[in-house]
């Protein structure tokens, strides 16, 4: 919905057929005229400019003039503009001129132009409504005979040579009927095709060209929605001849000294750049892409107010004032960015105002007004188009609403990437579904959210995929087995290509191929789908038989060996058992001592323990242990001291410079991180510098060391030391102050920036270390000067140079001898992995300073939603797209706030309006907006926290009451237990009561049936656990006294296993059914713990500390797992501490409100970490001078 109108009569005199009431009429009575449908499919969208008139006629939604009949609404909907809805196209003037000059510049200059931007930005309507009407009013700069060039648009599709020659045969009917599978063999035929039609255009006499000269006609072709080659042709082969016959075509002269036939306009989604950039045709272009970002204020109020005012209408301005605020806290579509207004939501704010101005009222003294009141009924920017859907299918009759899913699930895909996309369908093909299909078609066509041809339907627009709860749902249940169909869909066409047996499906991969058919039904398989199951059907079959049949006859052979093997084995294995479990251990003893001195050692021994005793809880620690270590390598140098030092982009090759210890002058050479091989040469002068050039070569200077000095791998920032070792960011370009780092080392100490300036690394240096000083590496946030991390060299020798890998993930120093050490001995390098642990994303979340007390961050549904206290209730916060939400605690006062592990509950406890009695809220943030569900009054209650069970179904209330002893009223432990419903409630068993105090905090497990509850009589009092049956009302055991102060509580995802933190920094372990505590020492984290959390399958925890440190845990050892991540700026704060579903990833969060995203990965993929990094070293011979007691073949096991 975002334009500009058509060019003034002071570039070029304006034909009449602007007026949009009469252009269709007007264009279709002129002589001459050529209007082409391509009816077959969508896909196809044919443009002609002749004698100054433009014709089109677009397969797919009309223009919103047509003929005599009157305009509807001056907004497009879904829909993207069309050449005949330029005069209602506003706002990207300054895009449609860059755009324009460059393909004025591409003439020359050959090869495609790219106009890249996020889904719904508008890419579509530039290109026709706004570029295409620029060329025809006035041609291209220096060239005003392209205003008679023909024009073809078009889209991939699954089989985009089909598509590509259907419109050039629409361009010259009966052209070349084969045109199709001749391109897809020879793709520079395309080029040699468009030079002979643009020599000699359609209807005019041989040689009677549009324009004087030979050569200077040209074919301009638009391909919009590019990245469907790469979401709907599944063939690369096919993909790349169809790139490479589009680069021949732009690139190639049409004869000696001319430009290129044709001239290639690629218009694609912003997250499918990477993949363009992987061709080689499209590196260039893509380097060089357009990026159409999102409207300013300014632009966007044009694209809303002067539409209307072509039909004589104008927009109220509370309407538009309203619409800035939301589009610029709106939802983004399709990965756009919030940071330019109208990003990626212009589609939903197009569907908006077209629906507002279909039902408007609004009359202010005789003219027609859109007004704020017009928009709400349409349900505003977030609800419009999922009203209309809602609307649509509510419609329908229950025969009708059951085949919609099956429909709309037709109608999508999705990628290889978990990506769902938009897939145009056969008509026909639906069809055949069934006879309730066509109402279906009728009803969304009807709220313009399907767009129908006579042989094609598909989805108006990609927003409906996430704007749609109900499709959003269907599309995230049905994602995996819509994943096996696209698989089978691939593996199909290659099996039909090839016709090889090998290809079918067979056992468990057949098996969940059926069972994904079953789910979805077959409507969304093609013949071709069919066909392959059925072969792989039969396949299997015939392959059950053979196997029976040899099965049988080898069944009493094995029963007779079995029996007499059994007792050897037996005996055998219990002896392997013991042997391999005690050199197991010894190799993980020896893993653990040697990663700080020899990581490479100490990984290989990690995975050989592995290998030997695969099941064993103390090797899968070795293996994790091993990969959370950021110690990578350590690299002697024999007899060179190290002056310089680079990475390459990855980290895996180190160059580096420096000069012989026996004066022998100076070197270059290379390094390999993971096998330590050195490979280098002598030369005269010792190297101040080197880098790793744009092929990989490694380039050195000599002259005055600037160790002290470094500059960011973009080239934008220069850091520098100061005399008293501190540090001094500014721009490069003009000198501007942009930080500053607290002193760590001297003035003359290394130091270095990332690619981006956003992390630095620091050397604690001096000149005058002692042979036996240790050295450490500082890594310091520069945009807050957190230490984020710090390194400690192993090893002799003083750091002399320092270095970022360019993806940031590595960092590495060289040494040379320290003072003292009388030389001869040469340096080393040291390369850290900063991978674990790294947080791979953060956010700042405003804590209110003006509510009485100080409340924390409370986080769930894995760290994506985040809760504090406010003035008037509960902020709800999402970090990732920026929304808040406030909630109303009725004038009461917040104290305490837990979410259900799924993300879809969040309970409050607040005193009441009065201060007085204490209510408990619950929410339902299933919703875009979050819902008030329950509302329980606590009265006769002295509530002190809430907690909800995993799945939200169990609250618990935790507090005490007050019981009189004589006169004294004395606190005893209470707490309350109610199970929830939808909208109601009802308890879940009796009020628990037991020793004296408060329960200041309590913990369910999952399934809400068993509870944790920790007392504490007095400020001073220790901290008692009791266990209790939720259901029964009954204690488990014995109250536990833990000697001090519960600090916080975690209760395992299975519910076997409870940790309590105390003040005194001991984690201890219970079984909650039991009510004991269970074997082992206590975990001594020896620092005050506010918050712990198991991951998913139970085997780690995570403790938060007061100093902003979070410390992982192995359960079953007991053991830590690496050293502590230093994460947020503040203290670990209570409820704000959760594990993603697949323990990937730790959400953290400080009292600050700094919330971060810890990269935990190596807990899952330990294995294949280590193996990365060092299985390749794992020979024979190292097997053998390592593990003599086994047998070398076990190494095959490591990384299997």
């Amino acid at each position: 919905m975002t334009g500009q109108e058509p060019p003034d009569s002071g570039q070029r005199s304006q034909p009449d057929d602007w007026d949009v009431h009469h252009v269709h009429q007007i264009a279709s009575a002129e002589q001459g005229s050529n209007i082409h449908q391509a009816g077959r499919d969508l896909s196809i969208l044919n443009v002609f400019y002749s004698d100054r008139h433009t014709r089109s006629l677009l397969a797919g939604p009309h223009p919103l003039a047509e003929g005599m009949t009157e305009v509807r609404s001056p907004y497009r909907g879904l829909g993207a503009f069309r050449t005949g809805d330029a005069r209602f196209f506003f706002g990207r003037e300054p895009a449609i001129d860059r755009v324009w000059q460059m393909i004025s510049s591409s003439v020359g200059d050959g090869g495609p132009v790219v106009v890249s931007g996020a889904s719904g930005s508008g890419k579509s309507s530039l290109l026709q409504a706004g570029v295409l009407p620029r060329i025809r009013n006035s041609g291209l700069s220096g060239i005003p005979e392209a205003a008679r060039w023909p024009c073809l648009l078009m889209r991939p599709t699954a089989d985009p040579f089909a598509e590509l020659a259907h419109g050039l045969n629409q361009l010259r009917p009966g052209f070349n009927p084969e045109l199709s599978a001749q391109l897809a063999k020879q793709p520079d035929l395309f080029a040699s095709a468009v030079r002979h039609l643009v020599s000699e255009p359609p209807n005019r006499p041989t040689g009677d060209r549009l324009i004087t000269g030979e050569s200077s006609q040209r074919l301009l072709l638009i391909v919009d929605q590019f990245e469907q080659i790469f979401t709907l042709c599944r063939d690369e082969a096919v993909r790349e001849r169809f790139i490479t016959a589009l680069d021949i075509a732009a690139r190639k002269p049409m004869t000696h000294g001319t430009p290129p036939a044709v001239v290639v306009v690629l218009a694609v989604r912003a997250d499918f750049e990477a993949r363009c950039a992987e061709y080689e045709a499209l590196a260039q272009p893509t380097q060089d892409r357009f990026l159409l970002a999102g409207m300013t204020e300014r632009q966007l109020e044009m694209a809303v107010t002067e539409p209307p005012k072509r039909l004589g209408a104008t927009v109220d301005r509370d309407l538009v004032a309203r619409l800035l605020i939301e589009v610029a806290r709106g939802p983004a579509v399709g990965g756009a960015d919030r940071g330019e207004p109208g990003a990626g939501v212009l589609p939903l704010l197009s569907f908006a105002l077209d629906e507002a101005w279909r039902q408007q009222e609004g009359v202010q003294e005789g003219a027609r007004v859109l007004t704020l009141t017009d928009y709400e009924r349409t349900g505003g920017l977030e609800s419009a188009v999922a009203r209309s859907a809602q609307a649509a299918y509510d419609r329908l009759n229950a025969d009708q609403q059951s085949v919609t899913k099956a429909l709309f699930l037709r109608l999508t895909r999705t990628t290889f990437e978990g990506v769902d996309t938009s897939s145009p369908a056969a008509r026909a093909e639906l069809l055949a579904m069934g006879s309730s299909v066509e109402p279906v078609l009728d009803a969304f066509a009807e709220e313009r959210l399907l767009t129908l041809s006579s042989e094609m339907v598909e989805i108006s627009h990609e927003a409906l995929l996430s704007a749609w709860p109900k499709l959003r749902e269907w599309l995230d249940e049905s994602r995996t087995q819509r994943g096996v169909l696209e698989r089978i869909h691939s593996m199909a066409s290659v099996w039909e290509s090839r016709e090889e047996r090998s290809y079918l499906y067979e056992g468990l991969q057949l098996e969940a191929a059926v069972q994904a058919v079953e789910a979805l039904g077959d409507d969304l398989m093609g013949p071709l789908d069919r066909k392959f199951l059925a072969a792989s059907h039969k396949a299997d079959r015939r392959r059950q038989t053979v196997r029976r049949t040899v099965f049988g006859t080898l069944v009493s052979l094995t029963v007779c060996l079995a029996l007499l093997m059994a007792f050897t084995v037996q005996a055998r294995n219990s002896a392997v058992e013991q042997r391999n479990a005690a050199v197991s251990a010894r190799l993980v003893n020896k893993s653990e001592g040697a990663l700080n001195t020899d990581p490479t050692g100490g990984r290989l021994d990690s995975l050989a323990a592995h290998a030997i005793a695969p099941s064993s809880v103390t090797t899968r620690y070795g293996l994790i242990n091993a990969s959370a270590n950021r110690l990578l390598a350590v690299i002697p140098t024999d007899d060179i001291w190290i002056t310089a030092v680079a990475l390459n982009d990855d980290g895996s090759t180190l160059a580096f410079g420096g000069f012989g210890t026996r004066g022998d002058g100076g070197t270059i050479g290379v390094a390999d991180v993971r096998s330590h091989k050195i490979t280098r040469r002598r030369q005269s002068a010792t190297p101040s510098s080197v880098v790793f050039d744009s092929t990989g070569r490694v380039r050195s200077s000599a002259g005055e060391s600037t160790d002290a000095v470094a500059v960011s791998g973009d080239g934008a920032t220069r850091a520098a030391r100061q005399k008293d070792g501190s540090v001094v960011l500014t721009e490069r370009e003009t000198g501007t102050r942009v930080g500053s780092i607290d002193a760590f080392g001297g003035s003359a100490s290394p130091l270095a920036l990332n690619h981006d300036a956003s992390v630095a690394v620091l050397v604690k240096d001096d000149s005058l270390l002692s042979t036996d000083s240790v050295q450490q590496i500082r890594l310091v946030d520069t945009s807050t000067g957190q230490i984020l991390d710090t390194l400690t060299s192993p090893g002799r020798g003083r750091i002399h140079c320092v270095t970022f890998s360019r993806n940031g993930r590595r960092v590495a120093v060289g040494t040379e001898a320290p003072a003292g050490s009388g030389g001869g001995d040469g340096g080393h390098f040291n390369v850290w992995d900063l991978s674990p642990g790294r947080a791979t994303a953060s956010a700042a979340v405003s804590v209110p300073t003006s509510v009485g007390g100080n409340f924390p961050l409370w986080l769930g549904d894995g760290g994506r939603i985040v809760a504090t206290a406010a003035k008037s209730g509960v902020v709800l916060a999402r970090p990732s797209d920026g929304t808040r939400q406030t909630l109303s605690l009725r004038g009461g006062a917040l104290q305490d706030l837990a979410f259900s592990s799924d993300g879809t509950r969040l309970a409050v406890l607040a005193s009441g309006s009065d201060g007085s009695q204490e209510h408990a809220y619950v929410w339902d943030l299933r919703h875009a907006t979050a819902k008030l569900s329950q509302d329980i009054d606590l009265p006769g209650f002295q509530p002190h926290g809430i907690t909800l069970s995993d799945d939200g179904r169990v609250l618990v209330v935790g507090g005490n009451q007050l019981v009189r002893h004589g006169r004294e009223a004395v606190p005893r432990m209470m707490a309350r237990f109610w199970r929830l419903g939808p909208s109601a409630f009802q308890p879940a068993g009796p009020a628990l009561t037991g020793s004296n105090g408060f329960a200041s905090i309590a913990a369910l497990t999952a399934n809400g049936e068993r509870a944790v509850v920790a007392t504490q009589e007095g400020a001073q009092g220790t901290g008692i656990l009791s266990f209790w049956d939720v259901a029964r009302g009954k204690r488990t055991g014995s109250p536990r006294d833990t000697g001090s102060t519960v600090r916080a509580l975690a209760i395992s995802p299975s519910g076997k296993l409870v940790a309590s933190a105390d003040a005194k920094g001991q984690v201890r372990l219970w079984n909650p059914s039991r009510g004991i505590e269970t074997e082992g020492a206590p975990l001594e984290a020896a620092t005050t713990i506010n918050e712990m959390r198991f991951s998913s399958d139970g085997r780690t925890l995570a403790t938060g500390d007061g100093s902003g440190r979070v410390q992982l845990w192995d359960v079953a050892t007991r053991l830590r797992i690496g050293r502590p991540f230093a994460v947020v700026g503040g203290p670990v704060v209570a409820k704000s501490m959760v594990f993603t579903d697949d323990d990937t990833r730790l959400a953290a969060a400080a009292a600050t409100g700094q919330v971060v995203v810890i990269d935990v990965g190596f807990l899952r993929d330990a294995q294949a970490d280590l193996c990365r990094q060092v299985g390749s070293l794992m020979s024979a011979r190292w097997w053998a001078a390592n593990v003599p007691e086994i047998d070398a073949v076990t190494a095959s096991r490591a990384c299997a």
